[in-house]
């Protein structure tokens, strides 16, 4: 009799609503703080910016991520930009099963960034996520060094 009782019922639902709200909420909040640390100039544990974006990738619908990620992208990036921009290269491989396409856009795109480091990872994360030696002989042709002699290490 408890089972089918109307209040029981109603109760379960608001349990999983709640449950969804504050997952939503979790969600949000760990949006603002990243986009509050990645404003400040001074942050010493920049290591957070990649961490957050990265649990925040992965916790976020896919085409919510798909906009965050594309927000990030084409700028002038500085060395502060470095963390976040690991974290979306990072969470990149997570989509190549379902979403080959975007992981390519995006890596073409970093792959011409103004930093070099961002420049590697997007090499390097071609290479790994998809196997392509493309994006190594392509690496050997980038203007910095940096870049090239970390292909050469890899011959």
């Amino acid at each position: 009799m408890l089972e089918e009782s109307p209040s029981i019922k109603s109760l379960e639902v608001s349990r999983e609503d709640l449950q969804l709200k504050f997952e939503i909420d979790a969600i949000l909040k760990a949006g603002q703080y990243l986009k509050q640390i990645c404003n400040q100039t001074r942050l010493q544990f920049t290591v957070e910016k990649r961490e957050i974006t990265e649990w925040l990738l992965n916790s976020i619908r896919s085409n919510e991520a798909k906009a965050f990620i594309r927000g990030w992208l084409g700028k002038k990036y500085d060395y502060q930009d470095f963390p976040v921009m690991e974290g979306i290269i990072n969470s990149l491989g997570g989509w190549r099963e379902t979403n080959p396409d975007f992981v390519r856009e995006v890596i073409d795109i970093l792959k011409n960034a103004n930093r070099y480091q961002v420049r590697r990872l997007a090499f390097e994360a071609g290479y790994n996520i998809f196997d392509d030696e493309g994006y190594l002989k392509e690496a050997e042709q980038d203007p910095s060094q940096a870049i090239r002699k970390w292909v050469a290490g890899l011959e």
